[in-house]
């Protein structure tokens, strides 16, 4: 029954919800049979699923249900979709974001990169495996530590393009208003102008050009 409800979850696009089961039918397993290893204590342990994986290949992983802060490992959002992890081997792992297993270099992995998937969990219809929560991928960098590339919840990136649109109105609210303050000092500087213009127009005296004698016109009547 745990199980299919499990499989329903999956089926539904609810990775945290299936996280958060596995985690409870886990506890249960251990307490009922404390001799048995639970996935509880192998949460983090990638594996090649090839017969048992949704897509009938690839490489699958439980995430973490917390990654702790940890000295030595620097978080930015490099996306609004992933989060990014850079750090040492040894510090991501004591992150809790990924085992020294799945890490490019490991025997049976890449060299400089490796993907894994969420384990039991598939893509909406005509969305990409990496769109999917938890899903994660490690690069050796130049400098020879990792970047860890984690994709958030969907929930998270709702937040963040909410976010990215009120900063986007903002700005653009913004870029109006200074346009008009521009607009503004332009027309005030042309209008000082013009009446500086006025202003030093030479004065032309009415009563003098009233008294000066009329040089007479020769006019041919026709």
């Amino acid at each position: 029954m745990a199980t299919e409800t499990v499989s329903r979850l999956a089926d539904a696009g609810a990775p945290e919800l299936v996280i958060q089961l596995r985690s409870l039918i886990d506890e249960l397993e251990r307490r009922l049979n404390p001799s048995v290893t639970t996935g509880a204590s192998m949460a983090l342990t990638a594996t090649d699923q090839n017969s048992q994986s949704p897509r009938g290949r690839g490489r699958y992983y439980t995430p973490a249900t917390t990654i702790r802060e940890t000295e030595g490992v620097t978080k930015n959002i490099s996306s609004v979709w992933q989060d990014s992890y850079v750090g040492t081997l040894d510090a991501l792992v004591a992150s809790g974001i990924a085992t020294a297993d799945m890490f490019p270099g490991q025997p049976g992995n890449g060299r400089s990169r490796t993907t894994y998937q969420v384990a039991g969990v598939l893509p909406p219809k005509g969305e990409s495996v990496s769109n999917v929560a938890g899903y994660i991928e490690i690069h050796r960098t130049v400098a020879g530590d990792f970047r860890v590339h984690l994709t958030v919840t969907r929930e998270e990136r709702a937040r963040r393009e909410q976010l990215q649109r009120e900063e986007r109105e903002t700005n653009e609210e913004r870029r109006r208003q200074a346009t008009a303050i521009v607009q503004n000092a332009q027309e005030l500087a042309r209008s000082m102008r013009q009446r500086d213009d006025i202003e030093q127009a030479p004065v032309v005296d009415l009563a003098t050009l009233a008294g000066r004698p009329v040089r007479p016109t020769h006019l041919r009547l026709v």
